[in-house]
């Protein structure tokens, strides 16, 4: 299971005013023997971008996580009376992360 985020969608994540992440992805060396860190968002940092609940027209919604066992992973804010439920499916936990905190924050809701 990938746990941090492609570089691609950090930069993406950065480019739309987020933070900077603080999880060291992964270490290169240069040409110099120096250590490069590469930092990218993990599984946790992007939980904590996503509210706990949200208000979708007149309805509160929480968040929820299901493990699918044949596809993987969905991730969605479900309630009674919304339109549209918001739902994310993802072989990687990760990138159903990525897409509904690119969802929410295409909506201003984070």
């Amino acid at each position: 299971m990938k746990q941090y985020t492609t570089t691609e969608q950090t930069a993406k994540l950065i480019e739309l005013g987020f933070e900077k992440p603080k999880s060291v992805s992964h270490c290169k060396m240069d040409l110099d023997m120096q250590i490069i860190p590469y930092r990218d968002y993990s599984i946790g940092e992007l939980i904590e971008m996503l509210p706990k609940t949200i208000i979708v027209g007149c309805t509160m919604t929480k968040r929820l996580i299901f493990s699918l066992a044949f596809y993987g992973w969905e991730i969605g804010y479900l309630g009674m009376g919304m339109d549209e439920p918001i739902v994310f499916q993802r072989a990687e936990f990760i990138d159903a992360l990525f897409d509904m905190v690119l969802r929410l924050k295409e909506e201003g809701v984070i």
